[in-house]
């Protein structure tokens, strides 16, 4: 049994961290060993992206495979995409209706419908 030392996902695309758990497989050579790797700061997009038929063929090569996939922490004092960037989208958006010909519209009703559909959670 082995137990590999953590591998750390951060900034890595899925197809390059498949790449590296390749590598330490064959370094270990893993066809006769029950191997348990733990693989740290993974992301979302990394999740999305990681070939997943190449990690079934690692598997079906390893005696028993056991990968856990630890997402990474989110720092809470960055805004991240969606509703904590709306402020942003909304001033932008008042600033083009007071410089777009809209003639025959009711600029008031427009910023208001605007403001509150940029508001919403959906």
């Amino acid at each position: 049994m082995v137990d590999m030392p953590v591998i750390e996902a951060k900034g890595k695309r899925g197809d390059e961290l498949v790449a590296i758990i390749k590598e330490k497989l064959a370094e270990i050579k893993s066809s006769d060993k029950i191997v348990r790797l733990k693989v740290s700061g993974v992301s979302e997009e990394t999740l999305k992206t990681l070939p997943t038929a190449v990690l079934a063929e690692l598997k079906q090569k390893s005696y028993s495979l056991n990968i856990q996939f630890e997402k990474e922490k989110v720092d809470e004092s960055t805004p991240q995409f969606g509703r904590t960037s709306i402020g942003q989208i909304d001033l932008k958006f008042i600033e083009f209706l007071e410089t777009a010909d809209l003639k025959g519209f009711d600029k008031e009703k427009l910023k208001s419908n605007a403001l509150r559909y940029l508001a919403s959670s959906e």
